[in-house]
């Protein structure tokens, strides 16, 4: 079999592959498949053994390596802000990341882009990835000893590869649903326009592997789906939705493209391969694993490379780091030998070039050595920079409660909680502190209302970073509870002066 390339595709449950190899001129899609896997970074050398063993039984010869994740140490999330710099925005957005209890307490990566919003606005489209997964993938990456340049987050570059070529000034709709999660990104003319994500994946469509569709969990995911849709249009009164490109591993079940197609009333499409702009790669539409949707998203960063098109969201520079790092350690490695070789040559001519061999492999040896104590050192710099920036951002924000929490009355918080409220969800504890923080607790019969009381506090006048303390699903006489904590901080009141 010809050398080509193998796309990796990384989830919480499973390892998703797909080989491209070069025939008759064209590219072709010649092996796909996915295997069981658990993600554990305290599992040395495990992916990479699973990714040789997938080689080794396919009988592949792949030169190059792309990696796509989709897991849940990673994460996606749309903001609407002001206009604002590059510069203020890497502050921003690792605090809008810790939001989320997942990542609140860990290190992490983040990349983001900007794209144009209404009303002198600005939507931001961020991914992060814990530092962790990063740095056990780069160690695996090196195990496998295949060059590997590409590493993006799911489904994030995906929409730009779709044709355009019948519906240019269309809005469109791309529906990526994995295994625990669901991505909504509407996009009009390559531009992000909204980003959503669902908590319905493939594991609630069809609990059991190859059995039938569930109904329930369909209505849920259309009807969310459907609202999102119905806001989405509130905004942009003069556009309509065209299509809905769904992208999923339909070798689970049957029906849920002609499912969505009937509620929603739209024309939904499985997005495949041939599908993408150019169609760069092409593959036998009657073998039925390969005609799945799902490996059109792990192609996306090898139908780039073809393309030669960079991608708006890679974490290739993460990779691209410490490579260069260990590049430079090999260069120096090497001239190290050269001046090896070059003294022996000298020790030849005589005895007097022998104390000129000596002195160059001690400067050699002292520049490793100061290689190595920069890098410390730039490390250690780097991480006490990090440290101040969160302490020092901690005490203005308890600083500017304390100066706030008089102007603000429990009638007025209770008020804007009262009005908040959404349908089917009861309050059963507030709290006030000093400190200028809320906590309230609650009963929900569903998961939706949980989710649109927390981002209707977080819309509210007079508080911000709503957040869960916690959320637990209960039985009671047989119905169905979700039980919630949420906090959240006072907002600057309108009049309040800062002293100069």
């Amino acid at each position: 079999m010809n050398k080509g390339y193998l796309t990796i595709g990384l989830t919480s449950t499973q390892i998703r592959y797909a080989y491209v190899a070069k025939e008759k001129g064209k590219h072709q899609l010649q092996k796909a498949g996915s295997v069981d896997f658990k993600l554990d970074v305290l599992a040395e050398g495990a992916l990479s053994q699973a990714i040789l063993e997938v080689i080794a039984n396919e009988g592949i010869h792949p030169q190059k390596l792309f990696f796509t994740i989709a897991h849940k140490d990673t994460l996606i999330r749309e903001a609407i802000l002001p206009e604002v710099k590059n510069k203020e925005l890497n502050e921003i957005i690792p605090s809008e990341i810790e939001k989320n209890p997942h990542f609140a307490n860990q290190d992490f990566e983040f990349i983001f882009h900007k794209y144009k919003s209404q009303k002198d606005k600005q939507r931001i489209i961020f991914a992060a990835l814990a530092e962790r997964i990063l740095q056990y993938l780069i160690k695996e990456i090196e195990n496998i000893k295949i060059d590997c340049q590409h590493l993006e987050i799911a489904p994030l570059n995906l929409k730009d590869l779709i044709s355009t070529k019948d519906s240019e000034n269309e809005t469109q709709i791309l529906l990526v649903i994995h295994d625990q999660v669901s991505h909504v990104i509407i996009f009009h003319q390559e531009q992000y326009r909204l980003y959503y994500q669902m908590v319905t994946g493939i594991k609630n469509l069809f609990p059991q592997e190859k059995q039938g569709l569930n109904e329930q969990a369909l209505l849920g995911l259309s009807g969310e789906l459907r609202r999102v849709i119905k806001s989405y249009l509130a905004e942009y009164k003069e556009e309509s939705i065209s299509r809905v490109w769904l992208v999923w591993d339909n070798a689970q079940g049957q029906g849920l493209q002609q499912g969505l197609q009937e509620k929603l009333e739209l024309d939904v499409k499985n997005l495949s391969v041939d599908q993408l702009d150019g169609q760069p790669i092409q593959y036998d539409e009657q073998d039925l694993e390969m005609d799945n949707s799902i490996f059109t998203l792990q192609l996306t960063p090898l139908v780039y490379h073809l393309k030669k098109q960079c991608e708006q969201f890679s974490f290739i520079h993460f990779l691209s780091k410490t490579f260069s790092r260990k590049h430079c350690k090999e260069v120096v490695a090497m001239s190290a030998v050269c001046l090896i070789i070059i003294s022996s040559v000298f020790i030849l001519l005589g005895a007097k070039f022998h104390q000129v061999k000596t002195r160059v492999l001690a400067q050699t040896t002292e520049v490793l050595s100061e290689i190595q104590r920069v890098e410390g050192e730039s490390q250690q710099l780097f991480d006490q920079r990090q440290s101040y920036v969160r302490s020092r951002n901690r005490l203005l924000k308890q600083a500017a409660y304390v100066k706030e929490i008089n102007s603000v009355s429990w009638s007025e918080v209770l008020a804007v909680v009262a009005q908040e409220i959404p349908d089917n969800l009861a309050l059963t504890s507030f709290d006030l502190n000093q400190s200028g923080s809320t906590k309230f607790k609650g009963e929900a019969l569903a998961i939706e209302s949980v989710s649109e009381m927390i981002r209707q506090v977080d819309d509210s006048a007079i508080l911000h970073n709503g957040q869960f303390d916690f959320l637990r699903e209960d039985q009671i006489k047989g119905n169905k509870i979700f039980q919630f904590g949420i906090s959240a901080n006072l907002s600057k009141q309108e009049g309040a002066t800062d002293d100069k």
